[in-house]
């Protein structure tokens, strides 16, 4: 019994830890099926640790636990096979303890791993799920009172001119997207294009006005999100010419706390919380796998294991007419789900605030997965929920034609959704006398992002990379409403950070140049490599 007490705890450990820290009931169907799952599994390991002996015995519980430490440290830059070795060698080291501790082992994990989830659950994080937002300053320079200005920043949201012509339904969103801010006065640019392949290079840049050729400037890796941004110029301009500034941000990137920065209110969405998923209208299976798979991903040594599985072993038996299951190897993210909730919030504390303040939201919308419809609403199966890239036997394919093709129908769908919410704030705006006179700048921060290949140093040596890829990857969306901008399409290529400084910080728009777009330099220490793709050419 002991055997199975200490097993069932390693099991399920890590699944108590997962759970707590997203705010995830106990109760629920989904984590009641992955309790009996760990128990079940757990009895047959005791099973047959009863009929192979100490060996099996030491082995299994030596694996179980390596394999939870591994999945809560953060691993450095390794290969493959220094995770490997390094997992090897703790395997070895704690076997060995174990071996040489005999009965008493399991006695010791019992109260170690007993003790730990005790400690789990009295610090619960009930909120994480939640939208919070923190009152910071009310900073804002003398007294005037500048005309409202509203920034939305949809990431992922590829421009105009990137949208793939031989694909149903994103041939017909180009003619929707010209129609829709064409209609409501905005001047769209059809060719802008973001320099950056990523949004922590990409966002960091456009919010300095500056565009260098070196990965993450202007960020560090942060705790309470994934990236910090440290500077901002735009931010502090605003703030030099009057605004009191709120910002809408998500988990995967704080803009709050850069350098001068005061903001009168900080909204933040999470990104990646499971809690999210808690009471959602799809199956309990799917939330139990979604759950598990939340684990999995956490593990640097499984990582290893599932590169093996796709390059390997996947690939060998492929080229020999076997087709073996993809495994794709994406972490959990399910920030589109809050971005509705996050425009009511926004509507609402732009008519209680009409002038004198700024609002910046960095909306991950029509960012994968995608969960929503057109009509904003939820697609009941998880299985639905796609996002921009399938596992690959080969190291730098994305996708294949074919589900590049379905990938775009669905973000085209999502994207729609976004027009959607962008609408009922424009016509509240409307309605309330206070469009005329605002400043709206609606930008993505790079393309799509569901290209065939995906654009890298490695991948353009190899020549594979096409223009199609480039345009999938750095096309994006810009748009501007603003006193004195005439409304229409305007088919000139500009950069967003040219556009943005021209429209906000007043700067003269240069005459036509080259596009430069930078792909990261993989083991370059953040070199990048500039490359000129046709579809932002002059």
């Amino acid at each position: 019994m002991l055997d199975l007490g200490a097993l069932a705890l390693v099991v399920l450990a890590p699944f108590v830890v997962l759970l707590s820290f997203h705010g995830y009931s106990y109760f629920t169907p989904e984590v009641l099926l992955i309790v009996a799952s760990g128990l079940a599994a757990a009895a047959v390991i005791a099973l047959l640790i009863g009929f192979t002996g100490r060996f099996i015995r030491v082995a299994a519980l030596a694996g179980l636990i390596v394999l939870f430490m591994d999945m809560h440290v953060e691993a450095p830059a390794w290969s493959s096979l220094a995770i490997a070795l390094t997992f090897l060698g703790a395997f070895a080291a704690l076997a060995g303890i174990l071996w040489l501790l005999r009965e008493h082992a399991t006695k010791i994990l019992c109260v170690v791993f007993i003790t730990l989830i005790v400690l789990t659950l009295l610090r619960a994080n009930p909120s994480s799920h939640q939208i919070v937002t923190e009152r910071i300053s009310t900073a804002g320079s003398g007294n005037a009172e500048p005309p409202l200005l509203i920034h939305l920043l949809l990431d992922e949201h590829i421009g105009v001119a990137g949208l793939p012509s031989e694909i149903p339904g994103t041939r017909a969103l180009r003619s929707e997207l010209i129609e829709f801010y064409t209609a409501r006065g905005f001047r769209l640019f059809g060719r802008a294009y973001s320099q950056y392949a990523n949004t922590h290079n990409s966002l960091a840049n456009l919010l300095n006005f500056t565009a260098r050729e070196v990965s993450r400037p202007y960020v560090e890796h942060g705790t309470q999100a994934e990236w910090n941004l440290e500077q901002a110029a735009y931010f502090q301009m605003l703030q030099e010419h009057g605004y009191r500034l709120h910002v809408y941000q998500s988990t995967f990137m704080d803009f709050c706390h850069a350098d001068g920065v005061q903001p009168q209110q900080c909204t933040t969405y999470p990104a990646k919380s499971l809690g999210m998923i808690q009471g959602l209208a799809v199956p309990s299976a799917q939330k139990a796998g979604a759950i598990v798979n939340a684990i999995v991903t956490q593990s640097n040594v499984l990582r290893v294991v599932n590169t093996i599985y796709e390059r390997k072993i996947r690939a060998a038996l492929l080229r020999a007419g076997v087709q073996l299951p993809a495994w794709l190897w994406q972490g959990p993210l399910f920030a589109p789900l809050r971005v509705p909730d996050v425009f009511q919030q926004l509507n609402a504390d732009i008519v209680r605030h009409p002038r004198g303040h700024a609002f910046f939201a960095h909306l991950l919308l029509p960012h994968y997965p995608y969960l929503f419809d057109q009509r904003c609403e939820m697609r009941p199966s998880m299985s639905d929920w796609l996002i921009n890239r399938v596992g690959a036997t080969e190291p730098f394919v994305y996708n294949t034609a074919q589900s590049r093709a379905q990938k775009y129908e669905r973000y085209a769908d999502q994207t729609r959704c976004a027009l959607t919410l962008i609408d009922a704030l424009l016509d509240d705006l409307r309605s309330r006398g206070l469009l005329e006179n605002a400043t709206i700048v609606i930008n993505g921060d790079h393309g799509s992002r569901i290209p065939v290949r995906y654009p890298t140093s490695r991948a353009l040596a190899t020549g594979l990379l096409t223009q199609s890829d480039l345009s999938d990857t750095f096309s994006t969306l810009y748009a501007v409403h603003a006193p004195g901008v005439a409304s229409g399409y305007d088919e000139e290529p500009r950069s967003l950070v040219e556009l943005l400084n021209h429209h906000v910080g007043g700067e003269p728009l240069s005459g036509p140049g080259s596009c430069r777009v930078f792909l990261l330099v993989e083991n370059g220490g953040g070199h990048m490599t500039g490359v000129e793709p046709k579809f932002c050419a002059p």
